[in-house]
């Protein structure tokens, strides 16, 4: 029996003993409605969870160069918080971010470094910056493919017309609350596996979990 069902039942036997009945009836309503509320709300999550699978037609294999510990692990919060499927990794520096990619050096032997479909790249690291390792990655025949989201807390107009013109794909400003990096991962992982289609060697993916 629905609740407010068992609301009414209830709300007749205190009429049949001298209840208000406009009070009842009005309490009665009231039940029904936060019936109807709730489970419209569980619909609408359903629903949601539904959307979130359909979002993302392939796992987003991200590799984030960053020396900032701490935005990393924001933003694996986020892409768990956004339920998008797939893997990120994170180098410290422009030198690890090309021996990553090139798998030499730190990487040379280890299996469980899968090839990016994007990059998030850092301007500011030490060893090697990310407008060195953005230039590196654009004449290497066999990186150049790799989409590049320049991933920074500059705004400076210079600083984004230089990476656009050294064959950045995107500059995105880290946001400034946690709400914002959900929605901005949202709009990336959409973007990169459903809207865009990228060259096949790019369509291999990682692991199903977030992963260091």
């Amino acid at each position: 029996m629905w609740p407010f069902l068992q609301e009414l039942k209830s709300k007749i036997g205190k009429i049949l003993n001298g209840s208000n009945l406009l009070d009842s009836v009005g309490e009665v309503y009231e039940a029904k409605q936060t019936t109807l509320r709730e489970s419209g709300l569980k619909g609408l999550q359903m629903i949601g969870r539904r959307e979130t699978m359909d979002r993302y037609e392939e796992q987003l294999t991200i590799l984030m160069a960053d020396d900032d510990a701490d935005d990393y692990l924001f933003l694996e919060e986020a892409i768990k918080a956004a339920g998008i499927p797939g893997n990120l990794s994170r180098v410290s520096d422009g030198e690890e971010l090309m021996d990553y990619l090139l798998q030499q050096g730190l990487f040379a032997e280890r299996m469980d470094a899968p090839m990016p479909k994007v990059i998030f790249l850092d301007l500011d690291m030490p060893k090697k910056t990310g407008f060195e390792a953005l230039g590196e990655i654009r004449s290497h025949p066999r990186l150049k493919e790799i989409p590049i989201i320049v991933y920074t807390t500059s705004g400076d107009d210079m600083n984004i017309r230089k990476c656009y013109d050294a064959g950045a794909n995107s500059y995105i400003q880290k946001p400034s609350s946690f709400e914002g990096m959900i929605d901005m991962m949202t709009d990336v992982a959409a973007y990169w596996t459903r809207t865009v289609r990228l060259p096949g060697t790019l369509s291999t993916t990682g692991p199903s979990s977030v992963a260091a």
